[in-house]
């Protein structure tokens, strides 16, 4: 999919409106309208503030595979495709638990050091 393709699933995922979106980024419907549609190209930054709003990683929205998204309710996007196998939508979830876990080490981990003076 094209960036403009994927910030529409996404936006569309997370239930949020055109207008929720825009006002976050201090723009006009009509101008977000334009950046779904490809008419207006999304700079870096840009990219960046619709991470920011979706709460992901803004090379998601670049690479966004809706058959390997996974979360639930407003976090995130649930696998709704009912193409995607039971088998399939658990392997997505715990190869997501498992990136989640290494993220929240990874956090200890610098907890523990600035506790620790180390």
């Amino acid at each position: 999919m094209k960036p403009e393709q994927n910030l529409k699933k996404i936006r569309e995922l997370k239930n949020y409106t055109q207008e929720y979106v825009s006002e976050r980024l201090g723009i006009s419907q009509v101008a977000y309208c334009r950046l779904e549609s490809g008419k207006t190209r999304l700079t870096i930054k840009r990219i960046h503030e619709l991470a920011e709003i979706f709460e992901i990683d803004p090379l998601l929205l670049l690479t966004f595979d809706e058959n390997a998204a996974i979360g639930n309710g407003h976090n995130f996007i649930a696998l709704r495709n009912p193409n995607v196998n039971e088998k399939d939508k658990i392997a997505a979830f715990e190869t997501r638990i498992s990136s989640l876990e290494s993220h929240v080490l990874k956090i200890l981990d610098q907890q523990h050091k600035k506790e620790t003076g180390g």
